[in-house]
């Protein structure tokens, strides 16, 4: 069992994220805003808020993994 790093969470996060952030960049390169309709604009939407939401869940998970790790290590002393 490797047990809960902040380098275990940042890995598996930042895969995640790499794939949304991948997909959002498909999406910006073949948007053509001359032709877009309203289908397009919502797609492209749609993949900007999972970026924007994969990034936060990294952000916030790392965040309270730290805290939890400084808490533990603080307890022990």
């Amino acid at each position: 069992m490797s047990g809960l790093t902040l380098g275990n969470v940042n890995s598996a996060l930042g895969e995640a994220v790499t794939t949304v952030e991948n997909d959002l960049q498909q999406q910006i390169d073949g948007f053509d805003a001359a032709n877009a309709d309203s289908a397009d604009l919502i797609s492209l939407q749609l993949a900007m808020s999972k970026w924007s939401l994969a990034t936060q869940l990294q952000s916030n998970t790392i965040k309270t993994v730290s805290e939890g790790l400084k808490t533990a290590v603080g307890n022990i002393r």
